[in-house]
């Protein structure tokens, strides 16, 4: 597996997508395509115009998952006000990858764990599962602080599929 990772603090959405995805193909060696994108952008950065910056480069065939960040931080830098936004593509042939969506976070977080899971084949190497999800159920308001999705029923409900 190849990762290459690519930043901007452009304030122009659009165009911040194309300088992240610009960078981290810079940093791919030109025989490999990326597979897949993980995109973050900063509350200060329009996501669509994002997204579509990066889709100019990547084409409509490389899924791009992630979501929103309240900061980005890396070897170099980090980058915790303004515009920001980062992308890590993926490439290479000796990795496999699965995405699974659940709508039941907001009844149940563990049923949307066991969703998830029941979507991901067991493959016998898995090493590794990224969750995404929001987090925030309700924002705050200024009588309420925010009402979270917390993370363990969530965790809880992918290990029970796991252990049947």
């Amino acid at each position: 597996m190849h990762v290459a990772i690519g930043s901007s603090t452009a304030a122009q959405a659009f165009q911040a997508g194309v300088q992240a995805v610009s960078a981290a193909l810079h940093d791919l060696p030109t025989h490999l395509a990326p597979r897949i994108a993980l995109a973050f952008c900063s509350g200060d950065v329009d996501a669509h115009g994002f997204y579509a910056g990066m889709r100019q480069l990547l084409g409509e065939w490389v899924p791009i998952v992630g979501g929103s960040a309240m900061g980005l931080c890396w070897a170099e830098h980090c980058v915790t006000q303004g515009p920001c936004a980062a992308v890590v593509l993926m490439a290479g042939d000796d990795f496999e990858w699965q995405l699974a969506t659940s709508q039941e976070i907001y009844r149940d977080p563990y049923l949307s764990g066991e969703v998830l899971a029941g979507q991901l084949p067991t493959v016998a190497d898995s090493r590794c599962l990224l969750l995404f999800f929001d987090s925030v159920r309700f924002a705050a308001t200024a009588q309420h602080p925010p009402v979270l999705v917390p993370s363990g029923p969530i965790i809880a409900g992918t290990h029970q599929v796991a252990e049947r």
